[in-house]
């Protein structure tokens, strides 16, 4: 039987509104608050998609049909599925695929979002929204390979015992997985940049294992078969509705933590909807028609309410998460969402480091109205020289084995934003990594 309305699993812990009652988070096993929220449910774009791990047998979904951490779909040679989730992000699945949904999971506490899926076979694309926090994670697995992110969108494929990951934008780290083992191999990593892709077959992991840096190095999307374009072409596309849905909330300028409650709320209406017009007994067609029309015309209309009421109830989050007004704190909404300049700081020009020292860095969007704001943990940050790395807005330098008796290297690090003038580059930071001199202790 397919899963009831406001299904709460241990898989899964959202919060979207009242009626408030208690469960233990499989996160740290704390106690936390949830309420009746979206459910995650299906969107058949074209049949015929079935819930494979059925206990009466295979059955076909429809759009509106809920699942649940530990459900398996499995489409068919037409077949082809959306997943929405209740943060607004989506699993776009592919014909002839077979995906299982291992883990779904929302803390209200610090808002993060935990998705761990694995696919058996075919394809399917992630739509991670750009919103949600450093603590979230958004993982799928293939038997040789696993793509962990925290807002982006990339595709993953297994065929023919080979995987591929795409990535539309920003970036995704790309481990092996030993097929034999189900384990990840140590230090065969790869990030994989926009507009790549990285193939790993069944065959190279035993190779790829015993020497972890002879993994496979991306490749140009736009070199891949030309059906692999068109499936990047056709998702990236779609993509574009989720994205402008958020640009449209920004351009409000409210604090992310308020286009990440838009974005759930959002989420919720267009679950209620699909309830709706299924309890009417309203064919697929019109379904998929009247989700349309409420991600579009009607979006808009409740968005003005929201910001309504949000400026009603006092402003940004009381001033939480607020935009840094730094010269111009009486510029209009407007003025502020025209980012002008993206900066570095923690980081001088011409830097000299030690090697395993760590620096904080951040990275400031300012806008044509002066205000500044920390978007450290939502820029790609590009480094040259393999001297290092940034992770949660501090930065590692790490001298290679192999240059382990070069006394010291040099590259750049900068930092990039996609926004939706554009995209904004930091200045180029040279940097000096060098060795660190031990000391000799005289024998005797």
């Amino acid at each position: 039987m397919l899963k009831r309305i406001g299904l709460v699993t241990l898989g899964l812990v959202v919060v979207l509104g009242g009626g408030y009652y208690t469960l233990h988070s499989l996160r740290g096993g704390q106690t936390i608050s949830t309420a009746s929220a979206a459910s995650i449910w299906v969107e058949v774009t074209s049949p015929a998609v079935s819930l494979a791990n059925n206990s009466e047998g295979p059955q076909e979904l429809k759009t509106g049909d809920e699942v649940a951490p530990g459900d398996t779909l499995e489409s068919g040679a037409t077949g082809r599925a959306i997943i929405h989730m209740p943060d607004g992000s989506t699993l776009r699945i592919e014909e002839n695929s077979k995906l299982t949904l291992d883990k779904a999971v929302f803390n209200p506490q610090d808002e993060s979002v935990i998705v761990e899926a694995t696919l058996q076979a075919g394809r399917v694309w992630s739509k991670v929204v750009s919103l949600v926090t450093p603590e979230s994670e958004w993982q799928v697995k293939t038997s040789n390979a696993v793509a962990t992110v925290r807002g982006t969108s990339f595709g993953m494929e297994y065929k023919d015992k080979k995987s591929r990951v795409l990535v539309s934008e920003h970036k995704v780290k790309v481990n092996v997985i030993d097929p034999q083992t189900k384990k990840i191999v140590a230090a065969a990593e790869r990030d994989v940049d926009q507009g790549k892709m990285i193939e790993i077959q069944d065959a190279d992991v035993p190779a790829i294992a015993l020497k972890p840096a002879s993994i496979p190095g991306p490749v140009s999307i736009q070199n891949s078969p030309v059906d692999v374009r068109d499936w990047n072409s056709r998702n990236t596309q779609a993509d574009k509705e989720v994205d402008e849905k958020i640009n449209a909330i920004k351009k409000e300028g409210l604090s992310d933590k308020q286009v990440r409650t838009i974005m759930r709320q959002e989420s919720k209406v267009l679950d209620t909807k699909v309830k709706e017009l299924r309890g009417k007994k309203e064919v697929s067609d019109d379904v998929i028609k009247e989700i349309k029309k409420a991600n579009n015309e009607e979006f808009q209309t409740r968005l003005k309410a929201r910001v309504i009421e949000i400026k009603q109830e006092g402003g940004r989050d009381g001033g939480a998460n607020k935009l840094e007004e730094v010269t111009k704190p009486t510029e209009t909404t407007r003025d502020l969402s025209k980012p002008i300049k993206l900066e570095i700081s923690g980081i001088s020009n011409v830097k000299t480091i030690n090697d395993g020292e760590r620096i904080k860095v951040k990275a400031y969007l300012t806008y044509e109205s002066g205000a500044r704001r920390d978007v450290t943990e939502k820029v790609d940050w590009n480094i040259t020289g393999d001297l290092g790395k940034v992770s949660e807005g501090v930065f590692t330098a790490k001298i290679p084995d192999q240059f382990s008796e070069v006394p010291e290297i040099k590259g750049t690090i900068q930092a990039q934003l996609k926004t939706e003038n554009g995209v904004l580059s930091t200045d180029t930071i040279n940097i000096t990594v060098q060795q660190v001199a031990s000391e000799t202790v005289p024998i005797g």
